[in-house]
């Protein structure tokens, strides 16, 4: 039996969609590239293979002329793309409330992707890694994934704490060209480190102390039932 697909949330897909067509690009000419059926997009609960959105960056990067377009996109992306979790983040009370949800909540949006918060002496870092029992796009093309991710970490640590946090330093496994740093140092706002061993988004440890201008306990209490609902939910259709 072939290993299950994984796959990504319509809501993070129609946020991409909505990206290039600001910039010009057709929605209708990026879903014949991808092979994405706009009627998949329909519902909020809809999931969409990894191999299509695979498809999706590739032709972002083409399509934009920006093989930076992962980062661009993290940085400019509509907080609704993350759906549930979106709200879940919103109503935390501290930076560590809010890194320990999207730990444990970051798989609805993209079932091959796991992340973890280590806490080590004065730092504190999110990690990524792949589920490899799985046919998985990120375990052959990450780099475009793990740029939005970690620029979307950078500008909601920029926006919601009462002090906005900036990372201490952030590491990317894949290799950039030497004067695409600049860049990315720009957009993260913070030293990077790209060829190394794992992905990581490093902070102080004290920043994790730090509250948020959005913190609604009751809320989240609420939204957090909800984001519990859809992570079982997708567990048992895997």
């Amino acid at each position: 039996m072939a290993p299950r697909e994984t796959t990504v949330a319509a809501s993070v897909v129609t946020d991409m969609l909505q990206y290039l067509a600001d910039r010009g690009v057709p929605a209708a000419q990026a879903h014949f590239e991808a092979r994405i059926k706009p009627a998949s997009l329909a519902s909020a609960d809809a999931r969409i293979p990894g191999s299509q959105v695979e498809r999706l960056w590739r032709f972002a990067a083409e399509a934009t002329d920006d093989p930076l377009v992962g980062l661009h996109m993290g940085a400019d992306y509509n907080p609704g793309a993350l759906d549930i979790l979106g709200y879940v983040i919103l109503s935390c009370g501290t930076v560590g409330e809010l890194l320990e949800k999207f730990v444990r909540f970051a798989s609805i949006l993209n079932d091959g992707l796991r992340i973890e918060l280590v806490r080590e002496k004065s730092v504190a870092y999110l990690r990524c890694h792949f589920v490899e029992d799985a046919d998985n796009y990120l375990l052959r093309t990450p780099a475009q994934a793990i740029d939005t991710i970690w620029s979307g970490v950078a500008r909601e640590l920029a926006r919601l704490p009462v002090m906005p946090v900036t990372a201490v330093e952030v590491w990317f496994c894949h290799t950039v060209a030497a004067h695409q740093i600049a860049e990315y140092r720009r957009v993260i706002g913070a030293p990077v480190k790209f060829n190394v061993e794992d992905d990581r988004f490093i902070l102080q440890l004290s920043d994790l102390e730090q509250p948020l201008r959005s913190a609604n306990a009751a809320l989240l209490e609420v939204f957090e039932r909800h984001a519990d609902t859809a992570l079982r939910e997708l567990q048992q259709h895997d």
